[in-house]
């Protein structure tokens, strides 16, 4: 049977086909994504921790894995997710493999056989049953060769005392009899691996690291418990801490893990302490510290070793309980030797006025685990004060050891003279007593709530005081001033200082002076400038002053090079040039004008001289005539492009507008203005009603929540802001109120009764460290407030504008020696305009910053990153503090404060001022 070519070529096609079917299939199972487990080891020792890992390789989704729990197995997330890409070429393509690894930490507690169980993994739509973990955990032996104790400085302490404690470790130095080398303190030290735990020490130990130092050892002999005596490295650290519950100390279960060498060897190139469980599956196990500090021989190198596993042994130390016999009702777990100041501003109010009391606590014992004391259990304080129900936010203050707490009083009646003593409860460990201190009483001056000033509070014309309610207690329940709700429902957007009529006022009248300066005081830059403006009259000028043949020569050959841009031209360049642009009888006068002008020179006749110009003044005028077609030919294509940019820059514009109208719509207000002027309404209400009564601050509540769902809607403007700081205001929040004002601000820089109210505010909290005074933009801060409360911010603007433009016509005038100008008036005009702008300026840099957020929260930590476990900068932020945002992160910000310190804070804790 014979194949003919159609057969032949259909099953060549055929082997072609399969074996790209083929190539392709192994491709996709090289490729396919798979799971793959690992354990670092099959037999570990009790307490130290071996490494359970799964892989994922491309793999598009999958379940994080999680390891059960199994009895005498202590099992802990190490570093999750860790991913990793690599790439390499099958088949003629280049491929890149991702994969995804999590481990986990699996510490025996136990001697014995450990089974985890087999899981279930999920993966890109698939579920894969993974095999059982299996491995042995045996007890180290330790042979003395680790010992730990930790003992105190006394033998019992009650819960809350503080108690020094001592660790000491005392580790065996080894010693090979092969090579006659003892290792040293250092070498010793570096074999402590991360595994170990600290315990109660671990704060210290964290510390030593982070500086790159460590314990150093002495050599010290001690006896073992077969009675002989060894030499030992002994190392020794402290920690105090604060024992929270009853019964013996809690130590930590402090365990240390030394990777112990049983042999050495000769080996080159190697660093013995870079850890001796080095895998490329698990990577190496790291010892507590780096041997920057080892002295051991570069020749020899760590071969065998065992892990030795110490626990502590603690001296038998009792933590007694409080005792209950004696303890006052407002004791709150105080444990020491404190006193109790306090102090209020102001002193002189009216009857329903707010009073920021201070409440200083200082002593011996641990600051900031004291809680404030208790202020509605004072029944005499309670009878004569509304006091405010928010929690008390507390600052310490390490230099100064004392921690201080804020709060708002109001004296119900001006029969009020003086804040009661504030007592405060303890527990003295030392003479094992309960202790009331109390600070001593202020004196105070309130006066009746109709003589208020009309700056703190005024009648409310839109009023709804209840039918029966008396004269004298309507004057007792008036509200701050509000704004009606009608001038609330009016959108307004945030305008920077900045703009083209300020950018146009601040910068002509220097520049229009600078001409006139030019224009009278240099002729030379005046001839230039009537050169550049009026060239056909300032050409003829110069022609006709021309009093040589060679000098008017060199006049035309300089002019035409200048209008057609030859530099270092000469006749024959100048001839040529108006050849190539197409003016050809232009140039064949101008080159039969500079022939007869070179032979008329040697001659020099009067009559020739006055032909050569006015034949040199029609070539001008001809080339004048000409220049625009010249110019527009050289910016014809410059033109082209200018026209395609400005029909391109008005597409995006336009199409930014409609994505800009797109995405307002999307971001309406999902309440209508009848609905929001309805919920505007109710809150006015129920601010008026509530003002000064026994539920007062409920209605506050109630009102901030109906503002706020009005602004979370999207409306904004200044009235409503200054609405919802007057709120915050009645609650004692003065910080929330502080925020809503500056945001005021930032909508309506020129109302002086918000930044009064603001100035109101921050007195209320101006003799507390929690609202810093030593920075120049705080300094700032508070000139503007004060200046612009009496005086608009507007009128001064305006009036530095007016006296910037008089003072430079003046100074022009001067210029064109208009003699009856003093020099005087005109420096004072600067002056002020200056002092005036310098005012505005502050208060756009210091009240108007779009960056800025106020701490709103108590004892807010910056951070050394976005992770609440990362360490602290310095002490907390002060309360109603402005912070300036750099960077945001998901819910934290980068900031920087006023101190000069920059970290992150969570977003809760702020509130923006735009």
């Amino acid at each position: 049977m014979s194949l003919s070519f159609g057969n032949i070529l259909n099953w060549k096609t055929w082997c072609v086909f399969t074996i790209w079917m083929l190539a392709a299939c192994v491709s996709a199972s090289v490729f396919a994504g798979d799971v793959s487990l690992g354990i670092s080891s099959k037999e570990a020792y009790v307490g130290v921790p071996i490494t359970v890992q799964f892989q994922f390789r491309d793999v598009s989704k999958h379940e994080p894995p999680e390891l059960p729990s199994v009895d005498g197995l202590k099992i802990e997330s190490g570093r999750v997710g860790t991913s990793s890409r690599s790439s390499f070429s099958f088949n003629g393509r280049t491929r890149t493999s991702e994969s995804l690894t999590y481990r986990f930490q699996v510490t025996p507690q136990r001697e014995g056989e450990f089974i985890i169980p087999p899981l279930t993994l999920s993966y890109d739509g698939r579920k894969e049953l993974t095999e059982s973990i299996r491995f042995t955990a045996v007890k180290s032996v330790n042979d003395s060769m680790v010992i730990v104790e930790i003992s105190a400085d006394r033998p019992s302490v009650f819960v809350g005392q503080p108690i020094t404690l001592k660790l000491k470790l005392w580790i065996k130095p080894y010693r090979s009899e092969e090579y006659q080398v003892t290792l040293s303190e250092g070498d010793m030290w570096n074999l402590i691996l991360e595994q170990s735990d600290w315990g109660p020490f671990a704060d210290r130990m964290k510390e030593l690291a982070k500086n790159r130092q460590r314990l150093g050892g002495d050599s010290v002999s001690r006896d073992t418990p077969d009675g002989d005596s060894s030499t030992y490295y002994l190392y020794e650290v402290e920690a105090t801490i604060y024992p929270q519950r009853s019964g013996k100390i809690d130590a930590g279960q402090t365990r240390i893990v030394v990777d112990y060498p049983t042999e050495l060897k000769m080996r080159r190139g190697r660093n013995p302490f870079k850890g001796l469980f080095e895998d490329d599956f698990f990577g190496p196990s790291s010892s507590l510290f780096d041997d920057a500090f080892s002295s051991f021989d570069d020749g020899l190198a760590i071969t065998a070793s065992r892990p030795i596993v110490a626990e502590a042994n603690v001296d038998s130390i009792e933590v007694k309980p409080i005792p209950s016999q004696g303890r006052s009702k407002d004791y709150r777990g105080a444990v020491g030797s404190y006193e109790i100041k306090t102090h209020a501003k102001p002193t002189q109010v009216a009857a329903g006025d707010p009073i920021t009391l201070y409440i200083q606590i200082s002593g011996e014992g641990p600051l900031d685990v004291v809680q404030p004391p208790v202020l509605t259990s004072n029944e005499t304080l309670m009878e004569r004060f509304v006091v405010s129900d928010e929690p008390l936010g507390g600052l310490v203050d390490d230099k100064r050891h004392i921690k201080q707490f804020l709060t708002t009083i109001r004296p119900r009646s001006e029969n009020v003279t003086e804040i009661p003593p504030i007592p405060f409860s303890f527990f003295d460990p030392e003479n094992e007593k309960f202790v009331t201190v109390q600070s001593d009483p202020i004196s105070i001056d309130v006066s009746p709530s109709e003589k208020l000033s009309f700056d703190n509070i005024v009648s409310q014309t839109q009023a709804m005081p209840e039918a029966n309610e008396s004269v004298e207690s309507k004057k007792a329940s008036i509200p701050l001033r509000m704004r009606p709700a009608e001038s609330l429902l009016k959108t307004q957007t945030y305008h920077p200082l900045i703009s083209l009529g300020l950018f146009v006022v601040v910068i002509v009248p220097p520049v229009a002076w600078v001409f006139v300066l030019l224009a009278t005081r240099f002729g030379r830059i005046r001839s230039r400038m009537r050169h550049a403006f009026t060239p056909m009259r300032w050409a003829v000028r110069q022609i006709e002053s021309a009093t040589t043949c060679s000098a008017l020569n060199d006049f035309v050959i300089d002019f035409f090079a200048e209008q057609l841009r030859l530099p270092q031209a000469t006749k024959h360049s100048i001839v040529g040039r108006l050849r190539i642009e197409g003016c050809r009888d232009l140039a064949n006068q101008l080159e039969y004008w500079f022939e007869h002008c070179v032979r008329s020179i040697e001659r020099e006749d009067g009559e020739v001289l006055d032909s050569l110009r006015k034949d040199s003044i029609r070539l001008v005028e001809d080339l004048l005539s000409r220049s625009t077609f010249l110019q527009s030919s050289h910016l014809k294509t410059a033109i082209s492009s200018a026209n395609s940019f400005a029909k391109t820059l008005l597409l995006i514009l336009f199409i930014g507008l409609i994505f800009s109208a797109k995405s307002n719509a999307e971001d309406a207000s999902w309440l209508t203005p009848a609905q929001q002027k309805v919920l505007l309404n109710e809150a006015q209400v129920l601010f008026e009603n509530g003002h000064g009564q026994t539920n007062s601050a409920e209605s506050c509540r109630l009102v901030v929540e109906k503002y706020e769902l009005v602004i979370q809607s999207g409306l904004r403007n200044a009235n409503l802001y200054f609405n919802l700081g007057n709120v915050y205001q009645e609650r004692g929040q003065y910080s929330k109120a502080i925020a809503s004002y500056r945001r005021a601000i930032m909508l309506d820089p020129n109302d002086r009764s918000i930044l009064t109210s603001l100035k109101r505010s921050e007195n209320a909290l101006s003799e507390t460290p929690m609202l810093p005074l030593n920075s120049p933009r705080s300094v700032l801060r508070q000139i503007s407030t004060v200046v612009f409360s009496y005086v608009s911010r507007g009128y001064a603007l305006w009036g530095a504008a007016v006296m910037w433009i008089g003072a430079w016509t003046l100074l022009a005038l001067r210029t064109l020696t208009v003699k009856n100008v003093h020099a005087g008036f005109v420096v004072g005009l600067f002056v002020a305009a200056i002092v005036l702008g310098s005012l505005v300026v502050s208060h756009e840099w210091t009240l108007r910053n779009p960056k800025a957020w106020i701490v709103t929260s108590n004892d807010v930590t910056l951070h050394l990153s976005d992770d609440e476990q990362s360490g602290s900068l310095g002490g907390a932020l002060p309360h109603a503090a402005e912070v300036t945002a750099s960077s945001v992160r998901g819910d934290w910000l980068q900031v920087s404060t006023e101190d000069g310190r920059v970290g992150w804070v969570q977003k809760k804790s702020l509130q923006s001022v735009l």
